[in-house]
């Protein structure tokens, strides 16, 4: 049995015409019913009838045909794999990160890498699905906070950014060069919901001080929370992220408790990474050298 026969039978099953089928590939008529004829006797079954409308599939072709069109699909991820093993940058990358990433880190990265012409498929979302996403294979590769579960998962330090409280220009702190986490204790509060890593560790950073805070909103997206600040809605713990509208939001630093949030590449360790994976990882580690002894052995 031919690779090529199994690609004619599949196109075959699907035009159900034969004079059709064999244009639709380039090849004559009679080439397409004598491989036809000949996969049909080396299966010892009847793939198709014949009749004056074209071909219709019998059982049996209808069974074989899921069978050849899996075997055909594995073949081409096999040859895209083996693709991508001799060329790892031009592979396709499952990349996802968290919401504040994605207007500073991820496009300065990815301009980085461009040379290498790979394919991105980019995904944000809150810290649990995340770490779900990753551990079910659903992507490769996600720079993020440490993540709520560590089994199975690879985390490699990057770097700290700062974290500040998010105040409306117009508030009546906005003036102060520095903030006591008391300062806020009476404040409204703008958070991310509780599946995010900068929800618990705002809330563990206000429950050291001593302060439960008024939650009014909830959101998704970091540049929403920004737009209920500037709004004058409430205040929030944030980071200065680039891409986000600062104009009538200050950001001013905590005085007696500074506060920060590690970012990291993480990848399941259980699973094999693609070359092109495994290129862009080593890209990115690259570039924070001073940190690849940041690695995690938790897996």
């Amino acid at each position: 049995m031919e690779i090529s026969q199994l690609e004619y039978f599949v196109i075959l099953a699907r035009i159900r015409h034969f004079t059709r089928a064999a244009r639709s590939m380039s090849i004559t008529q009679s080439a397409l019913s004598h491989s036809m004829r000949k996969l049909e006797k080396e299966l010892g079954v009847a793939l198709f009838e014949r009749t004056e409308q074209g071909v219709t599939l019998t059982a049996a072709g209808q069974d074989f045909l899921s069978h050849a069109e899996r075997s055909l699909n594995e073949l081409k991820k096999g040859k895209n794999e083996l693709e991508e093993m001799k060329n790892p940058g031009r592979g396709l990358i499952r990349l996802s990160f968290i919401h504040s990433l994605g207007t500073g880190l991820i496009p300065f990265l990815l301009a980085g890498y461009e040379k290498h012409c790979a394919r991105f498929v980019l995904s944000q979302n809150d810290s649990a699905s995340l770490t779900r996403n990753l551990l079910e294979g659903k992507n490769d590769l996600c720079l993020c906070p440490p993540m709520m579960s560590m089994e199975n998962i690879i985390w490699v330090y990057l770097f700290s950014e700062k974290l500040y409280a998010a105040l409306p220009r117009s508030h009546r702190l906005a003036q102060r060069k520095s903030l006591a986490v008391k300062d806020l204790e009476k404040e409204p509060f703008i958070f991310l919901k509780r599946s995010y890593n900068l929800r618990v560790l705002s809330e563990e950073f206000l429950a050291g001080a001593g302060v439960n805070p008024l939650v009014m909103y909830e959101g998704d997206d970091v540049n929403t929370l920004a737009g209920l600040i500037s709004a004058g809605l409430g205040v929030s713990i944030l980071p200065e992220t680039e891409g986000t509208d600062r104009s009538d939001i200050v950001f001013i630093p905590f005085s007696d408790r500074p506060l920060t949030r590690e970012i990291g590449l993480a990848w399941n360790g259980s699973v094999p990474l693609t070359a092109a994976a495994d290129a862009f990882r080593q890209y990115v580690l690259s570039c924070f050298p001073h940190q690849e002894a940041g690695l995690s052995d938790k897996v």
